[in-house]
């Protein structure tokens, strides 16, 4: 009778495990990270743009990396009406004290390792943030401020985009510190087949070729690989606008979190 309930209680606990690696089976390391861990996650969620000449890339500078380079767009913000979901999962942005101001409302922040999954689920869904394409139209709106005007005909409000990869790194500890990191990069290039959009490649690859134009420039792909273009750094991430695999260690946080 009591090796029969022992056989019973083991059996539905196989099956309860069983049905909760099933559910998560596309998220299992975020699942093990939350099983096996109390630590806190930094998470960032952001959209990149490739926007591509030939063998040639256009970058800009980082505004939270000055001097270094890298592909248009940046962190999706989530909207006043996700902020109940983002409480319940424990979600705590990240700011900067230089950048506070523009960091309002990012996806970027910190999470219990406990609520990993449940953020990521929320992300995915789409509800309460940014679509990728406002990110990314938001982005450049911002990255070329002072480089528009009515000669140019550009208008980045009505530019398209196609998706090319997903990329999801970690989670992984943080060198150094107590933390891990996960970070969630959509890469896209600009669309192809509407004048808006050529519109908006041809300029920032017009702006990338220009010396003048400092914050902008073209760097080759093994330029990208090796880090440097001339004696600008490239940063990271830029290596995701060649495939889905990392080519340079990421660099340290910025001490300065407010």
């Amino acid at each position: 009778m009591a090796l029969g309930i022992v056989s019973s209680l083991i059996a539905t606990l196989l099956l309860a495990a069983a049905s909760l690696v099933w559910r998560n089976r596309h998220n299992l390391s975020l699942l093990g990270t939350g099983l096996s861990s109390r630590s806190i996650v930094r998470v960032s969620c952001a959209a990149l743009l490739r926007v591509k000449e030939d063998d040639r890339y256009v970058l800009i500078e980082l505004s939270s990396r000055p001097t270094f380079f890298g592909p248009p767009g940046g962190v999706f913000k989530y909207r006043p009406d996700a902020t109940d979901d983002l409480d319940a999962v424990g979600f705590r942005e990240e700011r900067y004290r230089r950048r506070h101001d523009e960091m309002v409302r990012d996806v970027r922040g910190f999470v219990p390792a406990r609520s990993l999954v449940r953020f990521v689920r929320w992300f995915v869904s789409g509800a309460g943030r940014e679509s990728a394409a406002e990110c990314l139209r938001r982005e450049l709106s911002e990255e070329l401020q002072g480089h528009l005007d009515r000669r140019t005909s550009v208008d980045v409000t009505q530019a398209r985009f196609r998706h090319l990869r997903t990329v999801t790194e970690g989670p992984a500890r943080v060198p150094g510190q107590s933390l891990r990191l996960l970070r969630r990069l959509e890469v896209f290039d600009l669309g192809v087949d509407d004048e808006a959009s050529a519109r908006v490649r041809h300029h920032l690859v017009t702006l990338g070729r220009d010396p003048a134009a400092v914050a902008f420039l073209c760097a080759t792909s093994s330029e990208i690989m090796a880090g440097w273009c001339g004696r600008s750094p490239i940063a990271p991430h830029a290596g995701y606008l060649l495939g889905g695999k990392r080519l340079q260690v990421d660099l340290p946080p910025m001490p300065d979190h407010g």
